[in-house]
């Protein structure tokens, strides 16, 4: 973590607590507030975070059940009945305790993306908010991982307390989530962040993520510069899924980036910096 991120405990609406990390704005600069994937958490935009521009505000959170931050008030309350609106609803907590005032840049990777989404189809404000960056990610139309019985081991996992832990094999999910010659030290990020994982929480969200639809709601950011980003190579969120966001939302800039994969905040960290800069 870098050195000027300070930690900051936010309640959210039904009382669980989030882990947030911030960096305060110098005068006149936006606040980039950036929410992560699926099984990740904060330190996946870190390398981003690195590259921003240092007058910069930053407000990067483990989104709950991830990372330090609690499922529901309470150590596994609320598994099962995870859904986007509710971290839709998470993020408007984050804005309103961590970024009281000054103008918003959002970045959603991923699960991130669909949170953002979910923030302004849940009524969040977009009012403060300058830049928008849709990072490897979907309005809907998701169908899971495309794994053996997928449905019936999701919902054999869904309250299991144990993280997943060496469970986690690399030879099945790196080729999922990188293209090829992605770094390691990038790759061994990703691991660690998935290996904290409890295997309820992986269950309970890709329910909710395989049920998000948010095309209806895409126009709120009409009249805010927004930048979709897809990698080439991307199994989990393939440019199809980008390009029907720019269909529902033709003022967004697409960007495909050649022989990228799904993990662009590592893999193609300067064109993620770009897309969050004003």
């Amino acid at each position: 973590m870098p050195i000027d991120l300070q930690p900051m405990s936010i309640t959210a609406a039904d009382g669980a607590t989030l882990a947030a990390f911030t960096r305060a704005a110098a005068d006149g600069a936006p606040t980039a507030v950036l929410a992560h994937g699926w099984c990740l958490s904060h330190r996946s935009w870190l390398p981003v975070i690195e590259a921003l521009p240092s007058a910069y505000g930053i407000v990067a959170y483990d989104q709950r059940g991830h990372g330090d931050s609690e499922l529901g008030h309470g150590f596994l309350r609320g598994t099962g009945h995870e859904t986007l609106r509710q971290l839709g609803s998470d993020l408007e907590f984050v804005i309103s305790e961590a970024v009281p005032s000054g103008d918003l840049i959002l970045g959603g990777h991923s699960m991130g993306g669909m949170t953002v989404m979910a923030y302004a189809g849940g009524g969040g404000s977009l009012g403060r908010v300058r830049r928008v960056a849709f990072v490897a990610t979907a309005a809907g139309g998701l169908r899971g991982l495309g794994l053996p019985a997928e449905q019936q081991v999701w919902t054999a996992l869904a309250h299991v307390p144990f993280r997943m832990g060496p469970a986690t094999r690399a030879d099945r999910v790196v080729p999922m989530l990188f293209a090829r010659d992605a770094p390691q030290p990038a790759i061994d990020a990703t691991l660690a962040d998935i290996r904290r994982t409890r295997t309820g929480v992986m269950a309970g969200f890709i329910k909710a993520i395989t049920e998000h639809d948010e095309y209806a709601d895409l126009p709120a950011f009409a009249d805010i510069p927004t930048t979709v980003l897809v990698g080439s190579k991307d199994k989990l969120t393939p440019p199809v899924l980008a390009q029907r966001i720019v269909e529902k939302l033709p003022s967004a800039s697409l960007v495909e980036l050649d022989g990228k994969g799904h993990m662009l905040t590592y893999e193609a960290t300067d064109d993620v910096v770009a897309a969050l800069t004003l």
